[in-house]
């Protein structure tokens, strides 16, 4: 109704500069036809839609963008549409936002993710906000959807620990909780088998191990100190990252080899995501939004300026689908969670099931028990799902 208001005053505006269209308002006989709004011109009328939306093929109605940037300046989530002439950045009506850091969607389910001391959940475009992740949970940082088996993965610096759950938050499981400091960022690759993390405690490292948090390894541990964030090119199985003392964007192959220096001289890069012919991070000196092309390092462009604390950056695109893949038919045989993980063939990836905190797999490796000890030689539920004494919230992680 305000847009309406607003598009009425700019109207009369219009009118008053003396350059109004002569002869009847073509838009006066309801609305031109137009979804949304309808502006007269010279030789007729023509509609336009709102902030971020495109006018459709009929010319009169209005459809979602198909390519946005989603991310977070802590108090809000804003969106910016990719597909449209104007780059403008566009609040969602999300609320109490405080700290907000890691994003992650699924289109699928139509749900946007977001870590704000708890984790919340919400339609892609901000309406039905509701908690996700709300007991046993320190300081999530960052968080990744695995679109093919549809699990959320995230970090937790406050409790030290990497977690996975459905994307309804059931079945939670405890993947890594061990030799983690203050870890990061997080990112999949779902067709690999793989998850990827950063680390900058005492010994900042990048980490990697299967979907199911087994074949740990410490990928990349020379020269790092606040990895603030990864992204991976599918198309190339190249690993990004971005350092915010070493003021680098660096790339290696997923075994941690092969690095280089992809971009130098960067203020404070936070967050970074891949798309298109794109490389785009969040920077807090600048207050912006870089892109450059993703294969020479060129044409750098700020996209976004002017908001402060921009953190986590996700691009939305409505062409990525889950494929074939070894936990689509009946669960992969699982009871409870189905994830995958490197199979023998190289590229390959096999069934992983894993049971929610407190269970343990049977003998057949794919029915959860409650008796016994987890598996993995985990803890037991009572010990790893105690929630933090006030000695431990005082030396949760701070942000870099």
């Amino acid at each position: 109704m305000a847009a309406y208001s607003l598009w009425l005053a700019l109207l009369a505006i219009y009118s008053a500069s003396g350059t109004s269209v002569p002869g009847p308002n073509p838009c006066a006989i309801r609305n031109g036809g137009c979804e949304y709004q309808c502006l007269p011109k010279e030789n007729g009328y023509s509609c336009v839609c709102p902030t971020g939306m495109l006018v459709s093929n009929d010319s009169r109605s209005c459809q979602e963008s198909n390519e946005f940037i989603l991310f977070t300046n802590r108090v809000g989530i804003r969106r910016v549409s990719l597909d449209v002439p104007e780059l403008v950045s566009v609040p969602l009506p999300v609320y109490n936002l405080s700290v907000a850091a890691g994003l992650a969607w699924d289109l699928d389910i139509n749900s946007l993710f977001w870590a704000d001391k708890l984790i919340y959940v919400a339609n892609i475009n901000g309406s039905n906000q509701r908690p996700l992740i709300t007991d046993n949970i320190g300081t999530p940082v960052a968080l990744a959807v695995d679109w093919q088996t549809k699990k959320l993965y995230w970090t937790d610096s406050g409790l030290k620990r990497i977690e996975v759950a459905n994307l309804d938050g059931s079945h939670r499981c405890i993947l890594i909780y061990s030799g983690l400091d203050l870890p990061r960022d997080i990112a999949v690759h779902p067709s690999a088998g793989y998850m990827f993390w950063t680390d900058w405690g005492a010994t900042p490292m990048i980490g990697r191990s299967a979907l199911d948090g087994s074949g740990r390894k410490n990928l990349v541990t020379s020269n790092l100190k606040y990895i603030n964030a990864l992204a991976i090119d599918f198309d190339t199985d190249t690993l990004y990252w971005a350092d915010a003392n070493t003021h680098l964007i660096e790339t290696s192959d997923l075994n941690g080899r092969n690095r280089r220096v992809f971009l130098s001289n960067l203020l404070h890069p936070y967050g970074m995501a891949l798309h298109g012919d794109y490389l785009y991070w969040t920077d807090w000196t600048s207050q912006s939004i870089q892109r450059v092309n993703r294969t020479t390092g060129l044409g750098q462009t700020s996209i976004v300026t002017g908001i402060s604390y921009m953190n986590a950056i996700q691009v939305v695109n409505r062409d990525r689908r889950p494929g074939p893949n070894p936990c689509m038919v009946n669960n992969g045989g699982c009871s409870h969670l189905c994830v995958t993980k490197p199979g023998q063939n190289n590229g390959s990836t096999v069934a992983s099931c894993l049971c929610p905190t407190g269970y343990a797999l049977y003998g057949n490796q794919k029915t959860c028990t409650s008796h016994g000890k987890l598996p993995h030689g985990r803890l037991t539920q009572s010990i790893l799902m105690t929630p933090l004494q006030d000695s431990q919230q005082l030396k949760l992680a701070k942000w870099k």
